[in-house]
């Protein structure tokens, strides 16, 4: 599968992504090929950079992340990687949890705070993470 780059930049918490919340409308950098079974809506997926360290030891500051923009059903994201989107923070990836009734975006580097989502700071949703890919050093 041929998967678009966005130039697109999904951030860490404390660090502001892309303003815009509308992931297919953005220019495409390059194409990324991958394996069919890694993208299981295709018209649906494209790759994002991320910056910031928040998600590691998974994703490092400059990996690129494969995003399904048709998962964003709350209910099945508990424990997954996500990309949210509130209008003063912009893109961010982050871990989506779910406790009782409150719903937070969880980073995975304990250095940072969690986000606690409600109607005040109005985060969305916009796709699950896929996969990521990095190189080397």
């Amino acid at each position: 599968m041929a998967i678009p780059l966005l130039k697109v930049i999904a951030a860490s918490p404390g660090k502001k992504g892309d303003v815009s919340p509308v992931l297919h409308a953005a220019a495409v950098e390059t194409m990324i090929a991958a394996p069919k079974g890694w993208c299981p809506n295709p018209e649906h997926t494209v790759c994002l950079r991320v910056t910031g360290d928040s998600m590691m030891p998974l994703i490092h500051d400059g990996y690129v992340i494969a995003v399904d923009a048709t998962q964003m059903d709350r209910a099945q994201l508990d424990g997954k990687i996500v990309v949210a989107w509130n209008k003063d923070n912009g893109l961010t990836v982050c871990r989506f949890r779910r406790y009782d009734h409150t719903e937070v975006l969880q980073p995975d580097n304990q250095a940072y705070e969690s986000i606690t989502l409600n109607n005040t700071n109005r985060w969305k949703i916009l796709a699950k993470v896929l996969w990521w890919i990095g190189q080397a050093p």
